[in-house]
């Protein structure tokens, strides 16, 4: 098979670049508040891309990626709070061969969202709670009624030091 359209016949050869940068800002007041933002670009270039003869006119260059934002606050000594976002683009488009689809196309956007809770019981055991949201929608509007979800999730954990370095 060859490396673009994933198919045995009327072969294809594509060399694919991929850059994936990735940026950090962050910012730490003492102890207590820390903000991270992060930008995941990822630049992907096509040395022969498709055209739409082929089925799918595809640019010899995309840009897609991530950004998150992470927060951690010390309400208290004993409890910290810590939401945080990613925002995902991901561009995955349809292949097609003789009118027929090798690939339906699973571009979509992806949120996930949190925010959770760390309290501190004792000196040695913390519990911590999280609610987590992940939300996905897809551009093509056939697999999006397959494949868009709507994810709710909780978490609550202990977690005791039994000795300095070791968590159960």
């Amino acid at each position: 098979t060859d490396n673009r359209d994933g198919v045995a016949t009327n072969e294809q050869s594509n060399l694919d670049g991929i850059v994936e940068p990735r940026a950090d800002l962050r910012y730490q007041d003492a102890d207590r508040t820390s903000v991270q933002l992060t930008l995941m670009p990822v630049l992907k270039r096509h040395s022969n891309p498709q055209t739409a003869a082929e089925g799918r006119a595809q640019q010899d260059t995309e840009l897609f990626g991530s950004v998150g934002l992470e927060v951690m606050h010390r309400l208290t000594p004993t409890v910290t709070l810590r939401p945080g976002d990613a925002l995902t683009y991901n561009n995955d488009p349809q292949i097609v061969l003789d009118g027929s689809a090798l690939r339906r196309n699973e571009s979509y956007i992806m949120n996930v969202a949190h925010a959770g809770l760390d309290a501190a019981v004792t000196p040695k055991m913390l519990l911590r709670a999280k609610v987590e949201s992940v939300m996905t929608r897809y551009r093509d509007d056939d697999v999006a009624r397959d494949a868009d979800s709507d994810i709710l999730y909780g978490e609550l954990s202990p977690r005791y030091d039994v000795v300095s370095g070791w968590t159960l």
